[in-house]
């Protein structure tokens, strides 16, 4: 089963607290089209600074909102051996 994006994730985290996107964005200091991009993919890659505020604002620590997904590569060679 494939793993949820990052934008999934946040939408899945304001959604759970009964957040729109206009008060999530009201909260970050940036404007609803903009976190709109996150939760659709239009931006994928955010700055350090703004994963932390997103994780202090959803109560989660970075691992649980960017969760590693690949299996060392020690890992992988055994499960082919």
């Amino acid at each position: 089963m494939q793993q949820p994006t990052l934008g999934q994730r946040l939408a899945a985290l304001r959604k759970a607290r009964g957040w729109s996107q206009e008060h999530t964005a009201q909260k970050l200091g940036i404007s609803q089209q903009g976190y709109s991009l996150y939760e659709n993919g239009g931006i994928v890659e955010l700055p350090l600074s703004r994963l932390r505020q997103l994780c202090a604002l959803f109560g989660i620590t970075l691992d649980e909102l960017l969760p590693l997904v690949a299996k060392p590569a020690r890992e992988k060679e055994r499960a082919h051996a």
